[in-house]
């Protein structure tokens, strides 16, 4: 469901783009056509006032054909796309002026983000004790991860987080190796090198880039809202599946997170990956619950894989209609 997830909100960019390349294609045949279509009504005008007979029988003959290939749906897309353009031209101008307004708004959010994991990353940060760092390559090794990952504690974040994913960080707070198990904690550091074996950090990178171009689109948020759901519920499938018999102690350590965040009230960027992130509470009970039903995820998969296919092969139709009338009109 995640790459499901992800391959829709890449496929919503690549329409955008297509869409780009479509209509430049179209700008630059449409005066070459006027003047074919021009000279081929003055060739016609020519013949038919010389041979009246031969250019009726051969109008009748266009004008039948016409209607045999007509189809009455794609003529009334064809005509909404019309209209649709002749009422969007006058508003054009202040449409493009609040898409540019919105990406310098948002993308100053972004840019605020970057600073925020900069100070993280460069401000009362210290090693953790022998140790947890001994633990820490273990995990490292039980999760076969051969990145050079850092392991810090910090002082600034209330929760535990995964920073850059060249040359990734995991900061735990300081006070998170007092305030829960130390095996709680090993079952929250396994979630974020989890994160880090699966370039979630990368992901998440590309997704924030891609709200900020569209901003304005409420289906762009939704489809990101649901990559960063399924993203945390996948990490959490992969830990209980690595660390056996972990269930419950994995799910006591997120809600006892989740508390320390709540008392402190941080609001952190989305371009971090946080252990607390995502639906906690359906985290949990999945979690904790035993036996999975694999058939309704089945189903919801196959369910958004119809869908997409749906989608696209609507899409398409309607390009190659779009294709096939310019074709038939040059």
């Amino acid at each position: 469901r995640y790459w499901i997830a992800v391959l829709a909100l890449a496929f919503a960019v690549a329409l955008a783009v297509l869409t780009f390349y479509h209509l430049n294609k179209l700008a630059s045949i449409t005066i070459p056509n006027n003047q074919i279509l021009q000279n081929q009504n003055l060739e016609f005008s020519e013949k038919a006032f010389y041979t009246p007979e031969v250019s009726a029988v051969q109008i009748e003959n266009k004008n039948e054909s016409a209607n045999t290939k007509s189809n009455a749906f794609f003529d009334s897309v064809k005509n909404l796309q019309n209209n649709f353009s002749k009422n969007l031209s006058a508003v054009l101008p202040f449409l493009v002026g609040f898409w540019f307004l919105g990406i310098f708004i948002f993308g100053l959010r972004l840019v605020g983000g970057f600073w925020q994991l900069h100070i993280f990353k460069t401000r009362e940060i210290s090693a953790p004790d022998k140790k947890w760092q001994d633990k820490f390559s273990a995990i490292c090794e039980r999760l076969n991860i051969r990145q050079t990952v850092r392991f810090l504690k910090s002082d600034l974040i209330e929760t535990p987080v995964v920073i850059g994913f060249l040359k990734p960080v995991i900061l735990i707070p300081a006070s998170v190796f007092l305030q829960i198990s130390p095996k709680e904690l090993e079952t929250i550091i396994a979630h974020e090198l989890v994160h880090i074996r699966r370039a979630d950090a990368l992901v998440n990178f590309a997704q924030s880039f891609v709200e900020v171009l569209f901003f304005y689109h409420p289906c762009v948020w939704w489809i990101s809202s649901v990559i960063r759901n399924e993203r945390e519920f996948a990490a959490d499938e992969f830990v209980v599946k690595i660390l056996e018999n972990s269930q419950i102690t994995y799910a006591n350590a997120l809600a006892n997170l989740e508390e320390l965040r709540l008392r402190t009230n941080q609001k952190l960027t989305p371009l971090v990956t946080a252990a607390n992130g995502g639906n906690l509470m359906q985290r949990i009970s999945k979690i904790l619950q035993k036996n999975t039903e694999t058939s309704g995820r089945a189903g919801s998969l196959w369910s958004a894989v119809a869908a997409l296919l749906l989608i696209s092969a609507f899409l398409l139709s309607v390009f190659s209609f779009n294709n096939t009338a310019i074709v038939n009109a040059d």
